[in-house]
């Protein structure tokens, strides 16, 4: 395996980059969105005020990070990159394990298989 740099790189330099690589892949996905997003999403909000909206994601893409655009409009985001399942609200805070599914009734969202 060939080496690509000269020194030891430190967990912080790594986890410093890292940050800004994953800053700019949600920055960069508000400057992409599709045209009517905003006021699709606006419109359904606006008809149905009660609605929960949950993003649903493969990977580490959170419309809650997109401040600019998406964030208004979700009310938490389901990771599966892990394969465990990860719920995050509003704030961030990770719901998994503090209560469970119980979190996610919270919110009203009835029903369902989560993890």
């Amino acid at each position: 395996m060939e080496r690509c740099a000269d020194e030891p790189v430190s967990e912080a330099d790594v986890e410093r980059v890292y940050s800004a690589w994953e800053r700019e892949r949600h920055h960069s996905a508000e400057r992409h969105l599709y045209p009517e997003i905003i006021s699709s999403l606006q419109r359904i909000k606006e008809e149905h005020p009660d609605v929960i909206i949950d993003a649903v994601t493969d990977g580490k893409a959170n419309p809650m990070s997109m401040v600019f655009t998406l964030a208004p409009y979700f009310d938490f985001c389901t990771s599966w990159e892990d394969g465990s399942g990860i719920w995050t609200d509003r704030q961030g805070e990770i719901l998994r394990g503090k209560c469970g599914c119980g979190a996610l009734m919270e919110y009203g969202v009835a029903g369902g298989n989560f993890r």
